[in-house]
């Protein structure tokens, strides 16, 4: 095969009949015969007719016989077939135009150069002028939608107007970085594009809106059951709410606090008690007791449409926590209220539910239809905080919980109307069932999508701009390389700093990934200490099952340092063996 394929390189694509055309499956007739006393194979011809049908006869007659493994049906046309669709999807897409809304960090690069790959025309809009993907695309359109004086409908429309003057035309629009998601979603509704509407994304994006919205929703008919099952109790911290004792009244200690949006578990804390509580809200840049931004006016809120989620509040219902240093906030009170308004949103309440953590990638079609569910489990946080520390994927759940953690994630983003596109679900497992944390209307962020192409075959990157220009991809039921399993540690600033600055810098790392030792994925976060951060990297190694990754993780983290007292990785991995 591979002569044939070195010799169909050298050939116009006059002979071989087109640009892209070549040879996928082979048949070769080959004789046994003994040769100084050793069973050699011989060559008798080459031919490809009626290949996939001996070889369905051979899948059905065989069974488990052959070399003591078993066969299964379809085994020999499934990666035919797969290859097919694949190559038809980014055939499909070759030439498409897609307008992506910001650029995110150094942790998406990724996605400008797969974009190249794929002969997808991305047309940027960032707000920083001199960011590094500018010289990675089509085109770059430097707009500002960091300027808190303009909402996000007004954003869009200058955006629009920019796109018009321009005379560009689009098959797709979407975001991959959070922030935008509201943004790129209104836009493709002023663009009669493909994507979820804005109400679902910001549904999504607020953590409240999400949980009371699931909470307050029923159904007298199937399927059972509803997404209210899936809901956590929450409670938000804002001006008019009532406040810390409010909060109280309804949830019981311990209570999680986090922001109403945002990413990557940042300034996410575990609280035991009230007192607690409020030093750490009052350490937001919030008064405990009103629930106002420091030195802020009073904001009206109408608390009956933040439970049943039917409208997203404006950007100066939403002003948020201030900047705060050594307790104090950086707030001029003398600035004009549009030019106060902070994009640090304000914090919540909800329940702190206990069981194991897991991440569902789900790929939805756009009448709300599952066309693929990714799996990942998560290690346990280091508490009080809850930034991730370790994941592995395929994950260890026998398939009856995974398809309860897939049906939770597909009911809640429906029940949002919340789709199509590529989104990212983090639950928990408890003994009770599935209970949702949050929705990330976007594409998973950090590994996932390094993970998911390696183990399943499948481009999240590829099928999300696909979803964004009404396109609907076939994808494999199962990765050719699914019986391989990977298992990662995230290394932080926090708790890595001298390893990252010696044993384990970002070029060692980059050496032990291209050597195929680990699989290096660079982050947001930094190499030094710093407050409330992302970590900086996710290492991870690769074994036939958990057991076997995490002894080769084990090994390569007591080696680069990452194993420490105060982050135990045999105890962050524990459970992934």
């Amino acid at each position: 095969m591979k002569a044939i394929i070195e010799e169909e390189k050298k050939l116009s694509p006059k002979i071989r009949g087109g640009s892209k055309v070549q040879t996928d499956v082979l048949g070769v007739d080959l004789l046994l015969t003994c040769m100084d006393y050793m069973v050699t194979p011989v060559v008798l011809g080459i031919t490809t007719a009626l290949c996939l049908e001996s070889c369905g006869i051979h899948e059905c007659l065989l069974g488990s016989l052959a070399a003591a493994k078993s066969i299964t049906v379809k085994s020999a046309s499934s990666p035919l077939i797969e290859t097919m669709l694949r190559r038809s999807m980014t055939y499909m897409m070759e030439g498409k135009e897609v307008l992506v809304i910001g650029a995110g960090g150094i942790s998406k690069g990724f996605i400008w150069q797969a974009a190249r790959d794929y002969g997808i025309k991305i047309h940027l809009v960032e707000s920083n002028p001199n960011h590094f993907a500018s010289s990675l695309v089509a085109s770059f359109i430097h707009y500002d939608y960091d300027d808190r004086s303009c909402e996000d409908e007004e954003h869009a429309q200058n955006i629009l107007t920019i796109v018009k003057e321009r005379a560009l035309h689009f098959s797709g629009c979407m975001a991959f970085w959070d922030e935008c998601t509201i943004l790129a979603a209104i836009l493709c509704r002023l663009l009669g594009l493909p994507g979820p509407p804005p109400s679902a994304v910001r549904l999504a994006k607020r953590k409240t809106q999400t949980q009371l919205c699931l909470l307050n929703m029923a159904s007298k008919l199937p399927p059972y059951p509803y997404a209210k099952a899936f809901a956590v109790p929450c409670f938000p911290l804002g001006p008019g709410t009532g406040g810390i004792e409010a909060a109280e009244s309804v949830l019981s200690y311990p209570l999680v606090i986090k922001p109403e949006s945002g990413a990557g578990a940042v300034g996410v804390r575990l609280v035991q008690g009230a007192e607690e509580c409020r030093k750490l809200v009052k350490k937001m840049g919030v008064d405990p007791e009103t629930c106002k931004p420091k030195n802020e006016t009073d904001v009206g809120i109408d608390e009956s449409k933040i439970c049943n989620g039917e409208v997203g509040l404006s950007l100066r219902q939403e002003i948020a926590g201030v900047v705060v240093q050594n307790g104090e906030t950086n707030l001029n009170q003398n600035q004009p209220a549009r030019d106060i308004i902070q994009t640090t949103p304000l914090p919540l309440l909800a329940e702190y539910i206990t069981g194991t953590e897991h991440d569902v990638d789900l790929v939805l079609g756009p009448n709300g239809r599952l066309l693929a569910a990714y799996v990942s489990d998560n290690g346990p946080t280091l508490l009080p905080g809850f930034t991730e520390t370790a994941a592995a994927l395929p994950s260890r759940l026998n398939e009856e919980r995974r398809c309860q953690l897939v049906q939770a994630a597909l009911r809640s983003c429906q029940a949002l109307n919340l789709y199509p596109g590529v989104f990212n679900v983090e639950l928990k497992l408890t003994e009770s069932g599935p209970r949702l944390l949050e929705i990330n209307p976007r594409m998973g962020g950090f590994y996932l999508r390094d993970w998911i192409r390696h183990i399943y075959g499948t481009d999240l990157v590829l099928v999300a701009l696909t979803l964004s220009c009404g396109i609907e991809p076939a994808l494999p039921e199962k990765g050719a390389l699914e019986s391989t399993v990977l298992v990662g540690l995230m290394c932080t600033g926090d708790s890595h700093e001298e390893a990252l600055s010696s044993t384990a810098n970002p070029q060692r790392l980059v050496e032990l990934h291209n050597a195929g030792h680990i699989r290096f994925n660079r982050l947001e976060g930094s190499s030094v200490h710093g407050p409330d951060q992302e970590p900086f990297c996710n290492v991870a190694c690769e074994g036939k099952n958990q057991k076997e990754a995490r002894q080769k993780l084990l090994g390569v983290c007591s080696v680069l340092g990452f194993d420490k007292l105060d982050y135990p990785v045999p105890y962050l991995t524990g459970e992934f063996q």
